[in-house]
C-alpha cells in the first residue's frame, strides 16, 4: 500500500486540511505534504499520531504487498514502502522489495518504538530457523545473543545463524531504526522459487 497516498485519501475523504491534520497529529505541514507525495519516510510514532488524527488504527495501513507494484518492478521508492508487519505495536516492518513473496531474501526497514526493559526481558531468546542480518540505521538496539547482552549503535551490524538464540529490542526513550535481512524468506511462496532465482 502507498501509505502517503492512503493518508491523503483519508484526509480528503474526511474533509481535513493539511493544517488540521498537522495540528491534530503534532506533525509539521511540510512533513505531511512530503509524506503524501512519497518524498519522505514514516516512523512508528508518526504513523500512530496520524492514525489517531484520522480516526483509524495503524493496522489500516497494513498490507503485505504493494498492490500497485507490478511483479517486474525492481525499484521501491523510499516513500512508497509497504507496511509488511506490525509486531505487538512496538515494531513496524516496512517491506523493501516490491514482491516480498517472490524472493528468497527478505529485506525490511524496521522501526522499533521504545520498549520498557522489564517488558522486553519477559521474552525469551529464540532461534528462528532463518539467518538474519541487522544493521543499525539510527538509535540504539539492545541484542541478547546466546545469553550475552550487547548494545548496538548507528553503523553497527550483526549476523545470526539459524541456530543462534537471539532477542533484540529498543529499551531507550527514542525510536530505533534498523535494516533487517532474513534468509530464507519466511514469506516466500513455494512455487515461486524458479522465478525468484531468475530475478
Amino acid at each position: 500500500m502507498d501509505i502517503g497516498g492512503e493518508i491523503k485519501h483519508l484526509r480528503t475523504k474526511n474533509r481535513i486540511t493539511l493544517r488540521e491534520l498537522a495540528r491534530k497529529s503534532n506533525l509539521s505541514i511540510s512533513f505531511l505534504s512530503q509524506l503524501e507525495r512519497g518524498m519522505t519516510n514514516l516512523t512508528v510514532d508518526s504513523l500512530q499520531s496520524i492514525s489517531a488524527a484520522l480516526g483509524v488504527e495503524p493496522g489500516h495501513f497494513f498490507n503485505e504487498r504493494q498492490k500497485s507494484a507490478k511483479a517486474s518492478d525492481a525499484v521501491v521508492p523510499g516513500g512508497n514502502r509497504s507496511v509488511s508487519e506490525i509486531e505487538g505495536g512496538a515494531r513496524l516492518h516496512f517491506g523493501m522489495s516490491p514482491s516480498p513473496n517472490r524472493h528468497l531474501l527478505l529485506p525490511e526497514l524496521v522501526s522499533l518504538l521504545p520498549e520498557p526493559a522489564a517488558g522486553a526481558s519477559d521474552r525469551k531468546a529464540l532461534s528462528h530457523g532463518t539467518e538474519e542480518f541487522i544493521y543499525v540505521l539510527s538509535g540504539v538496539l539492545t541484542v541478547n545473543i546466546n545469553g550475552r547482552t550487547h548494545r548496538m549503535f548507528q553503523g553497527d551490524s550483526v549476523a545470526f545463524r539459524p541456530s543462534t538464540q537471539r532477542r533484540w529490542h529498543n529499551d531507550t526513550d527514542c525510536v530505533t531504526e534498523i535494516l533487517l535481512v532474513r534468509y530464507p524468506n519466511p514469506r516466500h511462496e513455494a512455487g515461486d522459487e524458479s522465478e525468484a532465482r531468475e530475478n
